[in-house]
């Protein structure tokens, strides 16, 4: 009989564990992180963990999550990749018994206390848990002493410092005792508070050249939109409003998107344009990324896109795979 451990409503009894284990926040690379348990006692391993995430910044956040487990344990594939609140069953006529999709880490949006679920966020709840065979066995179980639950994608939009925090979410998911910061469930039935925090520092702005680029101080008042930065945008400065090409065949990258973003932004001031945004082609377009010469226009109560702009998207329009992606050129 395999052994399938859910997170949500386990009975636990109202005892402390007091296994070595840890669980942690391990930068990676620019721009991820990992989720790492170490110190698994492979005669009491970990049932599931309950994980709350916070950052702690007005700007940056998580925006993906990957490498995690699907499925069940085995000696080939081993990890925690059951997902009580995501995982669905087939209607009959089906297997009862066999998963139509497995899920992923998030929990539920409808879950008490989840937070916002959709990433980008910054506030979440992840939940893993095992299933196995045989029980009481080491041959098919979860990786120890160490492991790796996923990898988190951060976007710092800006900031230059700020912390993830992660606690454990006992308060809706795990009973029987366990407190608001309890996040493991072990074998034996106790549970392990979770209580870490990796501050993320020295993160480089997009924007090159730092407060002496000559645009620095125009993109600051702005907001620091990522479209600005030529290192993600590189062809944002000649008109190319989404950062994406239209068409199949020799796509232009300067289209009718870009032209409707413009038209959403067009004669406003910074103020009457600031967090709006346009929706096409596939993605959401802040609408300060229609400002191509990245400079008012006016004297008084300056607006971002006007006749300049609109001069910049019309030489570039509809030329098949252009314009060339050298907005770095021009010191952005």
């Amino acid at each position: 009989m395999k052994k399938l451990i859910l997170i949500l409503a386990i009975l636990v009894v109202a005892s402390p564990a007091f296994a070595a284990l840890d669980v942690n926040i391990v930068k990676i690379a620019n721009g991820q992180v990992q989720i790492r348990y170490t110190g698994a006692d492979p005669c009491n391993l970990p049932r599931g963990f309950a994980l709350a995430f916070e950052v702690n910044s007005t700007t940056a956040d998580v925006c993906g999550i990957s490498a995690y487990k699907v499925g069940e344990s085995n000696s080939t594939s081993r990890g925690y990749g059951i997902y009580p609140a995501r995982i669905t069953f087939p209607d009959p006529p089906g297997d009862q018994n066999k998963p139509s999709n497995w899920g992923n880490p998030l929990a539920d949006q409808a879950d008490p206390g989840a937070g916002d679920q959709t990433l980008p966020s910054k506030n979440f709840v992840l939940e893993f848990a095992s299933l196995y065979a045989p029980v009481h066995d080491t041959t098919n179980c979860p990786n120890y002493p160490n492991g790796t639950l996923c990898t988190l994608s951060y976007e710092p939009n800006g900031a230059t410092s700020f912390t993830i925090k992660m606690t454990g979410e006992g308060q809706y998911r795990i009973t029987g005792g366990a407190t608001a910061t309890t996040g493991v469930v072990f074998e034996d039935g106790t549970t392990a508070d979770v209580n870490k925090s990796l501050t993320i520092t020295g993160v480089v702005e997009c924007f090159p050249g730092g407060p002496s680029g000559s645009k620095y101080l125009e993109w600051v008042a702005v907001g620091k939109p990522n479209c600005w930065c030529a290192s993600i945008q590189p062809r944002q400065c000649w008109g190319d409003a989404d950062g994406k090409s239209e068409g199949k065949t020799n796509p232009p990258w300067v289209f009718t998107n870009d032209l409707n973003v413009m038209f959403a932004a067009w004669n406003k001031t910074y103020a009457q344009i600031a967090g709006q945004t346009y929706t096409g082609n596939g993605v959401v377009t802040p609408l300060i990324c229609a400002d191509f010469t990245h400079t008012g226009e006016g004297k008084t109560n300056p607006v971002r896109v006007f006749t300049s702009d609109l001069n910049i998207l019309f030489a570039n329009w509809n030329k098949p795979n252009k314009p060339d992606p050298n907005c770095a050129l021009l010191g952005y």
